[in-house]
């Protein structure tokens, strides 16, 4: 993965699209139930299902900050 985001460190905004493609189904991996997930990563499990129930809800995307 880090090979993935290091091709992201000058992008133009074609690159800034697929790089929160890529963010967004990293959340969707740590969102997953079907994972088990352990007490250190427990809290960024909680974290990711929300941002993933907000995103369903609203359909919106992953704002670039």
């Amino acid at each position: 993965m880090q090979r993935e985001l290091l091709k992201f460190k000058n992008m133009d905004i074609k690159e800034s699209k697929e790089y929160r493609r890529l963010i967004k189904a990293c959340i969707k991996v740590m969102a997953d139930e079907t994972r088990r997930y352990d007490d250190r990563n427990r809290a960024s499990h909680e974290e990711a299902k929300h941002i993933m129930e907000y995103l369903n809800e609203h359909g919106k995307n992953i704002p670039l900050i």
